[in-house]
């Protein structure tokens, strides 16, 4: 098992290296996380100082958690595409079987890279992503998979007691069990919100946005109220007495509306990423999951910010695609929109 991580994580690191790095002989310090996709929860993190020198590449290796600390490793670097772009990296010192793969990326101008990974003595496979950047990690990460009916999870929402699911199409908004994702209830939202995303409670009803309104629910989704919106309501939360929506806007915009749910009136706006997946509050701060188009280095993060929008701490998302997002005051719910399922994450 180490030897699958500790292959993973070198590999990982080694790609990222090769498309930051100066070809010149070089010291840095990279970051990164590995995800098996056998096993959800099966994941890790790892630090590696090395030595880049033209296509050789040495150094050490820490993985926190598992024993192993400053463990040697050796490998080159192969480039393709006239070496304008990364292939493939390979290593001399590591058991047949194993093989990594990167997507296409800009060697001298991407600081995050992620790609595939597969071990064929063992049938495991899964994805890494590494990058140069501070980012914390969650204390703790367990996960369940939803229901196969929820095939299109958009939206996700916490009651106190259980957690609900929009479901983008067919529009079903569903109640399901906390613990195990267990689907206990489900409600037809067509005719009242035809493509569900930003779901959020406010300590009594739920709020359920899509297309360029917002609704207030009783919780047999029964309508009672509806406010308009700019845009499209991709991210829905409740917090401080306020709705905070993040919304698309008709004329690509990109905002978290401030919105006072009684009158429906925007009471302020925060700039924010046009990547934005999910909006959940803590009881005093916002976060939101950042997908990130697929070449820059904004993928795959969770962030943690303020009510006037200043980012506070910035987290490595486990979710291949992090989606919406909810907290029960201890915890943060994620939804992996790619592989569906809910990721449980102790803030």
């Amino acid at each position: 098992m180490k030897i699958r991580f500790l292959s993973l994580v070198i590999i990982s690191v080694l790609i990222l290296i090769s498309c930051g790095g100066d070809p010149n002989s070089i010291e840095v310090t990279w970051q990164g996380t590995w995800l098996s996709e056998n096993n959800y929860d099966d994941r890790g993190t790892f630090i590696f100082n090395l030595l880049i020198g033209n296509e050789e590449i040495s150094g050490t290796i820490t993985i926190p958690g598992m024993g192993i600390n400053n463990s040697p490793v050796v490998g080159e670097t192969e480039e393709d595409y006239g070496g304008a772009l990364l292939k493939r990296i390979g290593f001399s010192d590591i058991a047949n079987g194993i093989e990594f793969e990167s997507f296409a990326y800009d060697i001298n101008g991407d600081t995050e890279v992620r790609g595939i990974y597969s071990n064929s003595s063992n049938g495991d496979f899964g994805q890494w992503y590494c990058s140069y950047s501070d980012r914390s990690d969650f204390s703790s990460i367990s996960s369940f998979a939803l229901d196969t009916l929820i095939v299109g999870p958009s939206g996700l929402c916490f009651d106190g007691a259980h957690l609900w699911v929009s479901n983008f199409s067919p529009a079903v908004l569903y109640k399901i069990d906390v613990t195990n994702g267990i689907i206990i209830d489900s409600f037809d939202m067509s005719g009242i919100v035809s493509f569900p995303q930003g779901l959020a409670w406010d300590d009594s009803t739920l709020w359920c946005g899509g297309g360029g309104s917002i609704c207030q629910l009783d919780t047999s989704c029964a309508v009672l109220a509806s406010f308009s919106l700019p845009g499209n309501c991709e991210g829905a939360a409740y917090g401080s007495g306020y709705l905070w929506c993040y919304v698309q806007g008709f004329n690509f915009t990109h905002q978290i509306y401030k919105i006072n749910p009684s009158s429906g009136s925007f009471e302020d706006s925060i700039d924010c990423p046009e990547s934005v997946e999910g909006l959940a509050f803590d009881g005093t701060n916002l976060w939101f999951s950042d997908v990130g188009p697929i070449l820059v280095s904004s993928w795959r993060v969770i962030y943690k910010m303020d009510l006037t929008g200043n980012i506070l701490e910035t987290y490595n998302s486990p979710c291949y695609v992090p989606g919406s997002l909810v907290c029960d005051g201890a915890f943060l719910y994620c939804i992996d929109s790619e592989y569906k399922r809910i990721f449980k994450l102790g803030i």
